[in-house]
């Protein structure tokens, strides 16, 4: 029997889409999980106009963070919203019947399966793992001139290569949005540790210290060690611990399909392998003070290669390089020292073995872990201080430069009675006229006055459930739509 090639086509759009025929909704396993946060920073996006002109959305992420899954949930909240459940298009470019397929011909095909004209009538258009698609950018830029009631999502696991096409095709067609790895605060609300949690910005930045008491008193440590094993991804919270080969397979999926298809792909890289070992090399480094120097001694790297290595890898959002500032707080004219951390830190496990509560590295992965969770603040400046031997491990400024705060991160609670042992960042805060400052600890929580700074020791544990807290709640609160001055008044339907 011969196949109709347009006939399966029709029938695998229509399989994709179930909420097209009834019960009208999106899958029960996608039902039955709890939507990331970042739906509510992702939705207004997808329903609003900037400006009054239309533009696509770019979905941008690592691989296995859930983008699909925010897609659905979007799609879903879209019918709760009133809009007709046929004039919401997906489609994924991984599907083999439709990987070659440009938006336009898969339009057509929706029009004569749904009888919708997205021509005349508002309709949201998914389109996903867009990057396998060739001149994906040129295809969603001509329907975005042409049709102002189509609106279009493109999502995609190499991010690298869809924020330079964006960057260079747009124009301002195209909205970036990043999904980035869970947050230690998501990865408590998605296995049942924590309440849905709201910021209020009137908490300013002292509201680590107004966070509910319960939150402080209960011991996370356990959690913590987990999340940073396994829990930058939705899909290994599912699988059990003990089953250290299944969550190996997820990390290792996740890590080598870019380092060894996406990233040569996007910049011709020649030598695949010298770049998984480079990155290897990176993984149980994290944290530590580095150069372009010292990188290219320890790999046998020519140093312009390694540059370049790095800036993939950053682009990719496997790495985050943060650059040093002196003691007042400025950064140096030549970047000669920095210091690199993973995006997530779960990325560690997929080349080695589970980290240890009591593991000597386990202070740089507490301290990779923090710094993660400001990662996920588009607005926020985050450097560390190092000027001769002295050295702060957090500092954030604001867009005037001026100082924010301080934080010293230890993974013991010798600090809290040991004052000697944090004297750089009393008189750190003292120069910047903070009045506030903060230290991790392993399990002491308390708050002590040192020489008129009010510092606050707390279990890394709650501050870094605290900094997911405030960047998801502040954003909840508006900030975000308000920074990409989103159209509060559009009618999604």
């Amino acid at each position: 029997m011969v196949i109709d090639e347009k006939e399966y086509i029709l029938f695998q759009l229509s399989e994709i889409n179930p909420w097209w025929r009834a019960p009208y909704r999106i899958q029960n396993r996608m039902l039955d999980v709890e939507p990331r946060p970042y739906l509510n920073l992702f939705y207004p996006h997808v329903v609003s106009d900037i400006k009054n002109n239309n533009f696509a959305v770019i979905l941008m992420g690592p691989r296995r963070v859930g983008k699909t899954w925010l897609i659905n949930h979007t799609i879903q909240k879209l019918i709760d919203d009133g809009v007709n459940p046929k004039n919401i298009l997906y489609a994924s470019h991984d599907n083999p019947y439709l990987s070659f397929l440009p938006p336009d011909v898969i339009l057509e095909y929706y029009k004569e399966v749904t009888g919708i004209d997205y021509r005349k009538e508002k309709v949201f258009a998914f389109f996903d793992e867009i990057q396998y698609l060739k001149d994906w950018e040129r295809f969603i830029k001509v329907l975005v001139d042409n049709y102002p009631k189509l609106k279009i999502v493109a999502s995609g696991s190499a991010a690298a290569a869809l924020k330079r096409k964006s960057e260079e095709s747009g124009a301002g067609r195209f909205r970036d949005f990043l999904l980035p790895p869970l947050s230690f605060y998501e990865y408590l609300l998605l296995i049942g540790e924590v309440e849905p949690f709201k910021v209020v910005p009137s908490l300013g930045k002292n509201a680590l210290v107004q966070l509910p008491e319960k939150y402080h008193k209960k011991n996370y440590n356990k959690h913590l060690v987990d999340y940073i094993n396994y829990g930058g991804f939705p899909q290994t919270i599912s699988i059990d611990k003990d089953n250290e080969t299944d969550i190996k397979l997820v990390l290792q999926d996740a890590v080598d399909k870019v380092l060894m298809k996406d990233l040569p792909s996007i910049y011709g890289i020649s030598n695949p392998l010298e770049l998984d070992s480079f990155f290897t090399r990176l993984a149980i480094r994290t944290g530590e003070q580095t150069s372009y120097e010292n990188l290219s001694q320890d790999t046998k790297i020519d140093k312009q290669q390694v540059k370049k290595y790095l800036e993939y890898l950053e682009a990719a959002f496997l790495i985050k390089i943060v650059d040093k500032v002196n003691l007042d707080a400025k950064n140096y004219q030549r970047r000669s020292n920095f210091k690199i951390y993973l995006t997530n830190s779960a990325v560690r496990t997929a080349k080695y073995k589970p980290i240890t509560e009591n593991d000597p590295f386990m202070s740089n992965m507490i301290e990779t872990a923090l710094f993660a969770q400001h990662f996920h603040n588009p607005k926020k400046q985050v450097y560390y201080m190092r000027d001769g031997n002295k050295e702060i491990d957090i500092v954030t400024r604001d867009y005037d430069f001026k100082v924010s705060s301080a934080t010293e991160i230890k993974w013991s609670d010798r600090v809290a009675t040991h004052y000697e042992d944090i004297e750089n960042l009393i008189k750190f805060a003292h120069k910047h006229n903070l009045l506030f400052a903060k230290v991790t600890t392993k399990t002491t929580n308390k708050v002590d006055f040192i020489q008129s700074v009010m510092t606050h020791f707390i279990p890394a544990a709650v501050e870094i459930l605290a900094q997911g807290m405030i960047t998801i709640g502040l954003m909840e609160a508006g900030e975000f739509a308000k920074q990409m001055d989103i159209n509060k008044n559009s009618d999604p339907a």
